[in-house]
C-alpha cells in the first residue's frame, strides 16, 4: 500500500477513536453507486427532461396519425325560408297544382372515413420531423443524466476528500497536543521551560483552528451531496476509498469525445428543422382527400317524400390554397434558418466539447504529477520530523526547529489530500466531457 494511503488510513482511524463519543449511533453510510441512483431518481431536471421526451412522442403521434383515415361523425340542421317547387298545368282526370320539394328543414346525420390521398409530402415529412424531435428528447435526456451523474460525483468525492482532510487535521492535532503533554510533564520535573509550553500551546490552538476550519468543508461538503441527492439540509455520511480511481490511469487519455449525446440532439433538432422545411414546401401543392359516408337524413334524396331515410357516398375532395400572402414562404424561410442555426450551434458544442476533453486530459495529468510529488513531500517531510525529534531529544535542536518540522508535515499531509481529491474531480470532469 502506498505511504499516502497508510496515513489516510492512520488519520481515519484515530478520527474515528477519538470522536466516537459524539457521533450518531449507526449512522448511515452511502457508496458512490447509491448517490448517483438516488441523484438520477430524484433530479428535477431529468424529471423535466423526460417529459419533454413524453411531450415529444405524443407530438410524434398525433403526426404519425394525421396520415391515416379519420373516423367522423357530421350531424346538422338548416332552415331554408324558400324551397323548390315545381307548378303543374291541369289536365283532364289529372288536377294540375304545386308540389313543393321538402318543406325547408333539414336534418343530416353521418358517419364515415376521411383519408389523405396526397398532401405534397407535407404530413410525411411532419411525421419525419417529429420522429426526430423524439430522438432530439431522448439525446437530451441523455446529457441531463451526465450531468446529474457529473453532480453527484463531484459532491461524493469532495465528501470523501474533506473527510481525509479532516482526519489528516485531526491527526497534526494529535501529534502536538503530545507533545505539549511532555512538555508539561518536562517541566514538572525541571527538564523545560514555561515559555516554550506557551510557544506549543500556541501551536496546539492553531492546529485546533485548522481542524475546526476542515470539519466545517466537510460539514458543507456533506450537505451539498444530501442536495444533489434528494435530501436537502441532511448530512450524508460516505463510504470508499478517496484512491479508487474513476479512470484508470492504465488506460490512458482519450483521444476524441465520440457521439456526445448533446451532440446528438443538435443533430436531431436539425434533422428535425430540415423535415419541417420539406413540409412546408409541401403544402404548396394541392391536396387531395377521400371520403365514405353513410348519412340518415330527412328530406335524404327523396325530396318529394321528405322523411327520414338512409343512404351512402363516397367521393373525392381536392383543396389548394393558391395565395395566402406568403406564409406558407415564410415558414419554409424560418425552418431553414432554424437548420442554420443547429448547425452552427453543433460546430460551437463540437469545438466546445473537444476544448474541454484537453482540458480535463491535461488537468487530470498534472494533478497525477502532483500527487507523485506530494508523496514524495510527505515522506520527506516525515523523515525531516524525526530527525528534528532526534535531535530535540537530545537537547541539540529548538523548541522552534521541532514545530516548524510539525508544521510542514502536517502541510504536506493536508497537500496530499487536497491532491488525491483533485485527481478524482478531474476524472469526473472528464467522464462529464465523455458523458458516461
Amino acid at each position: 500500500m502506498r505511504f499516502s494511503a497508510c496515513i489516510i488510513i492512520g488519520a481515519a482511524a484515530i478520527a474515528l477513536a477519538t470522536s466516537s463519543t459524539g457521533a450518531a449511533p449507526e449512522e448511515e453510510s452511502w457508496d458512490l453507486n447509491r448517490c448517483v441512483r438516488e441523484a438520477l431518481a430524484v433530479s428535477r431536471s431529468i424529471g423535466a427532461a423526460d417529459a419533454r421526451v413524453d411531450a415529444a412522442r405524443a407530438v410524434a403521434g398525433r403526426a404519425g396519425a394525421d396520415r391515416l383515415p379519420a373516423v367522423a361523425f357530421r350531424g346538422g340542421y338548416r332552415y331554408a325560408s324558400e324551397v323548390m317547387s315545381i307548378d303543374l298545368p291541369s289536365a283532364p282526370l289529372f288536377p294540375g297544382g304545386e308540389i313543393q320539394f321538402g318543406d325547408g328543414n333539414t336534418y343530416e346525420l353521418a358517419v364515415g372515413l376521411e383519408a389523405p390521398l396526397f398532401t405534397g409530402g407535407a404530413l410525411a415529412r411532419r411525421a419525419r420531423a417529429e420522429r426526430a424531435g423524439v430522438r432530439a428528447s431522448e439525446a437530451s435526456l441523455q446529457a441531463e443524466n451526465a450531468e446529474v451523474m457529473y453532480a453527484a460525483r463531484r459532491a461524493y468525492f469532495s465528501v470523501l476528500g474533506a473527510e481525509a482532510g479532516k482526519s489528516a487535521a485531526r491527526l497534526a492535532l494529535d501529534r502536538v497536543q503530545r507533545h505539549h503533554r511532555d512538555l508539561l510533564a518536562a517541566i514538572e520535573v525541571g527538564a523545560a521551560t514555561r515559555e516554550a509550553a506557551v510557544q506549543v500551546l500556541s501551536h496546539v490552538r492553531k492546529a485546533e483552528e485548522s481542524l475546526i476550519e476542515a470539519d466545517e468543508a466537510f460539514r458543507v461538503a456533506r450537505l451539498a451531496l444530501g442536495e444533489v441527492v434528494g435530501r436537502p439540509g441532511e448530512e450524508i455520511a460516505v463510504n470508499g476509498d478517496l484512491h479508487e480511481p474513476l479512470w484508470p490511469e492504465s488506460d490512458g487519455p482519450p483521444q476524441d469525445v465520440g457521439v456526445h449525446p448533446a451532440l446528438a440532439s443538435l443533430d436531431q433538432q436539425r434533422e428535425r428543422s430540415l423535415q419541417m422545411a420539406s413540409a412546408a414546401k409541401g403544402s404548396l401543392f394541392p391536396s387531395l382527400y377521400a371520403e365514405a359516408f353513410y348519412h340518415y337524413d330527412k328530406p335524404g334524396i327523396d325530396l318529394i317524400e321528405n322523411e327520414w331515410m338512409d343512404y351512402a357516398t363516397v367521393g373525392l375532395l381536392l383543396r389548394w390554397t393558391l395565395w395566402d400572402w406568403g406564409a406558407r414562404s415564410h415558414d419554409v424561410e424560418r425552418a431553414e434558418a432554424a437548420a442554420r442555426e443547429l448547425a452552427a450551434r453543433r460546430a460551437e458544442m463540437d469545438d466546445r466539447l473537444q476544448t474541454g476533453l484537453a482540458v480535463a486530459s491535461a488537468k487530470l495529468g498534472a494533478a497525477r504529477a502532483r500527487k507523485e510529488k506530494a508523496e514524495e513531500r510527505v515522506r520527506l517531510e516525515e523523515e525531516r520530523y524525526r530527525m528534528v525529534e532526534s535531535r530535540y531529544h537530545e537537547a541539540q535542536a529548538t523548541e522552534s526547529e521541532l514545530l516548524d518540522a510539525h508544521d510542514d508535515r502536517a502541510g504536506a499531509e493536508v497537500a496530499l489530500v487536497a491532491t488525491t481529491t483533485q485527481i478524482r474531480l478531474a476524472e469526473a470532469d472528464l467522464l462529464r466531457i465523455l458523458a458516461r
